[in-house]
Formats: structure tokens, C-alpha cells, sequence
């Protein structure tokens, strides 16, 4: 999607920016008071730089939808995450469930993004209530 701007000044390409526009046309002209359709709507090589640089600004501004750690989250990401425990006493050979099986913080040996592959599978050992999975493959 792309925006073709004859206004004289950026909010409305900021505004096409912020709406999904990748393409933005803007005149360049040595002289806004030169004759003829497009000099008024132009900008000179100073005010293009600064409307260019405005437009990534913008695009800095509304990031990317690419999830990724930041440096400032990563030193909270153990305390952050939660990870698999009993809920309560677990013996062996009996299913992970709803029932037997909580996600709480920190972060275990078997991270509660395992739950799909966990349920339903059989314990290999006791666990006591409170007590952190682990949890093989």
C-alpha cells in the first residue's frame, strides 16, 4: 500500500505510515515558488531530509510485529516464566492432568510450555506436592 502526498507538511505520510503504507511519493523541488502543478506541494532538498527522516522515526516508532527478547527482559525471563509443578502428591505411573499438575513461577526443569506434550503422560516417579516435573523428550 502506498500514499502519493501533495500536502506541504508530514502528518498526513505519518498518518499513511501508522495506516500500513510502505511506499510514500513526495515531490522534490529546488524551489517551492517555481511554476508550475507540483512545486507548491514540493519540498526542498532540506525539508525532504527532514520528512524522510520523520517517516522513520514513525516506522521506528510502530516497531515490527517480530517478537523478541530485549535486553531488559531477558535477566527477568527465570522469574517470569513459569514452569510445571505438582499441585499435589503424584505417584508413579499416574497421568499428568488438570487435577495432579500447576504452572507457577520460576521456571522449571519442565517449562509450562510443555503442558501439551506433558498430559496425559505417566509419571516415572513420586512427586510431592509443590514439588517441580521433571519431564523427559
Amino acid at each position: 500500500m502506498g500514499y502519493s502526498d501533495h500536502t506541504p507538511s508530514t502528518e498526513a505520510a505519518l498518518a499513511a505510515v501508522a495506516l500500513g503504507a510502505v511506499v510514500i511519493e513526495k515531490h522534490l523541488t529546488l524551489d517551492t515558488t517555481m511554476e508550475g502543478p507540483d512545486h507548491s506541494s514540493s519540498l526542498d532538498p532540506e525539508a525532504f531530509h527532514e520528512y524522510v527522516a520523520a517517516i522513520r522515526r514513525m516506522e521506528a516508532a510502530l516497531g515490527t510485529a517480530e517478537k523478541h527478547v530485549t535486553p531488559s527482559e531477558a535477566g527477568n525471563q527465570p522469574l517470569i516464566r513459569k514452569g510445571l509443578y505438582a499441585k499435589s502428591t503424584i505417584t508413579s505411573g499416574e497421568e499428568f492432568s488438570m487435577e495432579n499438575v500447576v504452572a507457577k513461577r520460576p521456571v522449571s526443569a519442565a517449562p509450562a510450555s510443555l503442558w501439551p506434550e506433558v498430559k496425559g503422560r505417566s509419571a516415572t516417579r513420586n512427586y510431592a506436592p509443590d514439588e517441580p516435573l521433571e519431564v523427559e523428550g
